[in-house]
Parts: C-alpha cells; structure tokens; sequence
C-alpha cells in the first residue's frame, strides 16, 4: 500500500520545512513513522502560511514576490512523520521541493514506507547558486546467507513500541485543519493554518 494515496500526484512547487533539511554536503537520516498528509499553500503578505488540503478557489492577501523575488504561487507541501536519527526524535518532514517529493513517493512504491522497515537518507547538494537533494533508501535489515540481519541504520533504531509512541505524539490532522480565510480590514492578516510549533 504504501504511504502515498494510489492516484497521488507532486505538482510544481519549492521550499518549506518543520524536520530542517541538511546544509550542502550534509546529510539527514530518518524513518518513515506511518503518517502522511498533503495539500497545498500560499504565502500571505503579512507573513502567514496559509494551508488548506485542498486546491485555493482564491487566495486573499497572497504576496506579490516569494523571498527569492520571484512571483508568489500557490504550492503543493507533502508531511510526513519520521524519525530523525540525528538528534533521536520524531518530528514532521514537511515539504514543497517536487523533486524529494517525487523521489520519496518513488521509494515508497518501491519498499513501502509505511511500514517502517527502511530509512531515508536525505543529502543536499548545491551546484553554484543550485540546489538539490538526493535520496537513498536504506534497509534495517538485510538477508544475507538465508539469514535476516540487522543493518547499521537498523542497529540505531529504536524498539518499535518507543517509535509508535514517539509516531503518538505527531498529529498530522492539526496541519491539514480547514483554514477559515475571511475578509479583513486593511492591513490586517487572514487567519491562518496551524503551524509547526502546534502540531506535536
């Protein structure tokens, strides 16, 4: 099954994140915890993100220009509960980058993420003013000789019981709240989504 609905599709989009991605040349090890959500967003000129889990028919107050200058469009984000290896807690992988998207989606169909038998490894590379990610997936366990046998990534991960409660803590629901976006004085800012801060 997988943690990608059948029928899912990563439409055009770039930058965002809960779990912060690894600078160039670092790397980030996590385990998929089973949850997922997606949606798509938009930035207001106040600052606010403003989510939804469905398509905008308008987008009040959206900004003019992105940070990088470039004009504002409304983004596809993809969320997913993992484990992060590095500082050994669980968080929300939180994403708009269509590539790492799609190259999560592919691991999925491939080894079924859900099932939280294989990590991720995530590295940022960066190509003058460029930058990209590339993915690895690697196995907790392996059949060697007839036998299975624990990777070292698999070595590094918690029992099951303490990730499911870690998995516990994350309510991906609370991302994808229905957004009440109402007219408002000038000046003043729509509501907004939840945020990081509000969802574990």
């Amino acid at each position: 099954m997988g943690l990608f609905p059948q029928g899912f599709v990563v439409e055009t989009s770039s930058a965002g994140e809960f779990i912060k991605l690894p600078e160039a040349g670092a790397s980030l090890k996590l385990l998929p915890l089973g949850g997922f959500a997606a949606g798509y967003e938009y930035w207001t000129e106040s600052g606010q993100c403003i989510r939804s889990t469905t398509k905008f028919t308008e987008t009040p107050h959206m900004r003019k220009l992105n940070k990088f200058g470039k004009p504002e469009t409304v983004k596809q984000w993809v969320a997913l509960s993992v484990y992060n290896y590095e500082d050994k807690t669980a968080g929300v992988l939180y994403l708009t980058q269509k590539a790492l998207t799609s190259a999560i989606q592919e691991a999925d169909k491939e080894h079924d993420l859900s099932l939280g038998q294989v990590a991720l490894k995530i590295t940022t590379v960066k190509n003058g003013q460029q930058i990209n990610y590339t993915l690895m997936p690697i196995p907790l366990q392996v059949v060697k000789a007839g036998q299975v046998v624990q990777t070292e990534i698999g070595s590094q991960t918690p029992a099951a019981e303490l990730l499911s409660a870690m998995a516990s803590e994350i309510d991906l629901d609370k991302l994808t709240a229905p957004v009440q976006i109402k007219e408002v004085a000038d000046g003043a800012a729509p509501v907004s989504a939840p945020t990081a801060a509000n969802i574990m």
